[in-house]
């Protein structure tokens, strides 16, 4: 468990040690202009979910997207409204404006987002893992047979997504840097395809 200072210290090292020679956007220019705000008060608290079926044991406990009457959230008097975070981009600055307190992702994708949660009033604990997961699976075209057949290929990631600690342990599984692949950073890479290219993607979490 990690608490304030530690816990920047700890993803700083991991985002280090993990960074493409190809690297996405820095993640404030990412998020853009933030304004550091108090955590907005109100009956519900708004939560954010990623579409996979670690948050389904969530989605049971609260009864749906919003706490229903009978519910195991509702029996610990919680008022809960489940919303959409794969985009973590989006919910980092939801996070550090104020609309709500918490932070859903893995543990590389907190660590991208390190940068920009310095201050006091944002600085994250880590108090919850749901599930752990090494990856659940990597697509590719039918020219990569094998993990060292990713050599000279194109890989999709979507940017502020999951799959950075994952293929990160691909490719050494492989004795593969990072130079040896050119990285596509996708917007929402569950929806724009792989266009024709040998591009693998994958899950982590």
């Amino acid at each position: 468990m990690f608490k304030g200072r530690q816990w920047l210290a700890a993803v700083a090292a991991v985002c280090l040690a993990a960074a493409p020679a190809a690297a996405q956007e820095k993640f404030s220019k990412l998020v853009g202009n933030v304004k550091v705000g108090d955590v907005a008060k109100g009956d519900t608290l708004e939560a954010p979910f990623l579409t996979w079926g670690g948050d389904v044991a969530t989605f049971h406990a609260n009864g749906g997207l919003e706490t229903k009457d009978g519910s195991i959230f509702n029996k610990l008097g919680l008022k809960i409204k489940l919303v959409k975070g794969d985009d973590f981009v989006a919910q980092v600055k939801n996070y550090a404006e104020g609309k709500t307190p918490l932070l859903r992702g893995t543990f590389s994708q907190l660590a991208s987002a390190a940068e920009v949660l310095k201050d006091d009033k944002v600085k994250p604990i880590v108090f919850l893992q749901m599930t752990w997961s090494a990856g659940d699976h990597m697509v590719a075209r039918p020219s990569v047979k094998t993990l060292n057949d990713l050599k000279g290929k194109k890989v999709a990631l979507q940017t502020g997504g999951p799959h950075v600690g994952m293929l990160d342990d691909i490719l050494r599984t492989a004795n593969l840097k990072w130079k040896d692949v050119t990285l596509v950073w996708a917007k929402d890479i569950h929806r724009q395809g792989l266009g024709g290219r040998d591009v693998p993607q994958g899950r982590q979490h």
